[in-house]
């Protein structure tokens, strides 16, 4: 089942530093900001009482745009 996990704690690591970490809502979606450079690998865990805890590499070639109105 590849569900998203609700309420589950995400975490986002780099050079062995936790970068970001926030829980998930409901719906198991959770937004995390933080700074890196493009092309930075980073470590993305999720993990949740009961269930195995998985990571995952990431990384971006290009930092995304944010628009506020």
């Amino acid at each position: 089942d590849l569900s998203p996990l609700k309420e589950s704690t995400v975490q986002v690591c780099g050079n062995q530093t936790i970068l970001a970490s926030s829980l998930a809502g409901g719906d198991g979606i959770v937004t995390l900001t933080f700074l890196y450079r493009p092309g930075t690998w980073v470590i993305v865990t999720a993990s949740k009482h009961g269930f195995v805890t998985n990571s995952a590499p990431w990384h971006a070639s290009r930092i995304p745009r944010e628009y506020f109105l």
